[in-house]
């Protein structure tokens, strides 16, 4: 953000994609990251690193989606032009799709819709608004992503986040996702390879009581972090 003049720079809840820093990259972080007037990140192992590399200490806050209720993101939903009726198990995979979810889907007689399957022009092309709608009614989310978690957890929908399989960088950059189960105590809502990706009574509702609570607590750390940072 070299840009801006540095009492402009303000990071709020970002995030570091990769666990580990090249040592050729560093001075380079450090010198930026010292440069920044406000700084907040989306993880915790995130904030450990900001402080590695600049000595600072910054607050962990939520992403900004976290920061509208079920309802306001309701007013921008939409149901998709592929559904049409029934049951299903929604699944959006970044990485690797995990075999266990075909088999819940024939032990549960549920058809699964699979978000990013290119060979399904229709599930494909599903846009923004269709995905919140898609898994606000989904019997079940299944996913390796960040957001899909958020937004399950907002709608109240039953779901298990699973390690992203692929590469070595991305299977370990859950970081954000431990920090965001951390939140509400859904931990066990967690696919890993240990566990073969599935966790004891997936379609079962978690517990949901902590949400709102927590949501509230951090929707106003948010505001106090983005009001002191911006002077209002």
């Amino acid at each position: 953000m070299t840009f801006a003049p540095k009492e402009k720079r303000i990071a709020y809840a970002a995030s570091i994609f990769c666990p580990d820093i090249p040592e050729k990259d560093k001075p380079l972080f450090k010198q930026g990251l010292t440069e920044m007037a406000h700084i907040s990140m989306r993880e915790q192992a995130g904030a450990d690193m900001v402080k590695a590399f600049s000595g600072r200490e910054v607050p962990v806050v939520v992403d900004p989606t976290l920061l509208l209720t079920a309802d306001e993101w309701r007013k921008v939903s939409r149901q998709p032009a592929w559904y049409h009726g029934g049951d299903y198990i929604l699944t959006y995979f970044l990485g690797e799709r995990p075999a266990v979810v075909n088999k819940l889907s024939e032990e549960n007689g549920l058809p699964v819709v699979n978000i990013l399957d290119k060979d399904v022009y229709e599930h494909y092309v599903t846009s923004p608004d269709e995905f919140l709608w898609a898994i606000e009614h989904a019997k079940l989310m299944y996913t390796d992503s960040f957001h899909g978690t958020v937004f399950s957890i907002l709608f109240r929908t039953p779901f298990v986040v699973c390690n992203r399989i692929g590469s070595a960088v991305e299977e370990k950059m859950g970081s954000r996702i431990d920090t965001l189960l951390g939140y509400f105590g859904l931990d066990s809502r967690r696919g890993t390879l240990v566990n073969d990706y599935f966790v004891e009574n997936p379609l079962a509702a978690p517990d949901w009581s902590n949400v709102d609570r927590v949501l509230e607590r951090e929707r106003r750390r948010a505001d106090e972090y983005l009001r002191q940072a911006l002077k209002l």
